[in-house]
């Protein structure tokens, strides 16, 4: 079977059957396109042609030309080695070729997160639009997310109106990677933040929360990145490291230094693996200093 066809027909799979999410499979497209142009490259065009040596050198070559870090590395070794899963369940393809090749190691590096000052601003400098004033609740509804639920950017944007309950419970809930659901609390100042925005919320024919500038369509990641380089402008924080993720490592940190409990927030977070959430233990380093400092006093 032709490679392209067989990439469409996962790409579809992916969407249709998995529910992958937009982001995952618009990395999925871009990995095999890479590696589509470097089948072509070599004369092959045919699934049957690619074995285990091709696809070593696929990988060499893409770092020799364009040098990527280990988790891209990673995400692409994934992304071939799922295709072809996929090929071998179809009986398109006798073996996986990606299936034995080493993967480098995870890098583990202490996540950017805002200090209590800069948490302090990010949720309390106001927020005008003279034109527009509903999207001024909106925006504010939306920072209030990214402060206090440590949602991911896709799972923001998926968010619909009936997926908060703010009559009885306040839950929020949200479809994370792999389509899985969790119910996340929602304190009570991002209640309110919600229920005013949901208040002049512009009819529109979508039941996505969020919409664009335009009241009609959804808010898409664009519209996302800029509403939040605009606010971090109003804030001062100029930290060029700072970004929507970061927001999601600030929840997770503020939740452990309070809680101590690892547990909840994977839970909160949605971590598959608690070696994921692990990551945020670096939080405690001041804690200990201040124990050690304030028991052995000299």
């Amino acid at each position: 079977m032709l490679y392209s066809m067989a990439k469409e027909e996962y790409l579809a799979h992916i969407k249709l059957v998995r529910n992958y999410s937009d982001a995952t499979i618009a990395s999925y497209k871009g990995d095999l396109g890479l590696f589509g142009i470097f089948l072509s490259k070599q004369g092959c065009s045919d699934l049957i042609g690619i074995d285990q040596t091709l696809t070593i050198q696929f990988f060499t070559e893409q770092q020799t030309l364009n040098p990527k870090k280990p988790a891209t590395i990673r995400r692409r070794v994934y992304s071939l080695s799922s295709f072809f899963k996929y090929c071998c369940f179809r009986k398109y393809m006798p073996f996986n070729p990606a299936e034995g090749i080493q993967l480098p190691k995870k890098e583990r590096k202490i996540p950017q997160v805002l200090t209590e000052t800069e948490f302090g601003k990010f949720i309390s400098v106001p927020i005008l639009y003279r034109k527009h004033p509903w999207l001024a609740k909106r925006d504010k509804a939306v920072i209030g997310v990214l402060a206090f639920t440590g949602c991911r950017r896709s799972e923001l944007l998926g968010i619909r109106v009936k997926d908060i309950n703010l009559e009885s419970r306040n839950l929020l809930i949200v479809k994370g990677k792999g389509n899985k659901q969790r119910i996340i609390p929602i304190c009570s100042r991002l209640a309110s933040s919600l229920n005013e925005y949901l208040e002049v919320r512009p009819r529109a024919n979508t039941d996505y929360l969020f919409l664009a500038s335009n009241g009609l369509s959804k808010l898409g990641l664009n519209g996302l990145y800029k509403l939040f380089n605009r606010h971090l402008q109003r804030c001062g924080i100029q930290k060029q490291e700072i970004t929507i993720h970061s927001m999601r490592h600030t929840f997770g940190t503020r939740v452990l230094r309070s809680s101590k409990d690892l547990v909840s927030v994977q839970n909160l977070l949605g971590h598959s693996s608690i070696d994921t959430t692990s990551i945020y233990l670096h939080v405690t380093d001041d804690d200990i200093r201040k124990a050690v400092d304030g028991t052995f006093i000299t």
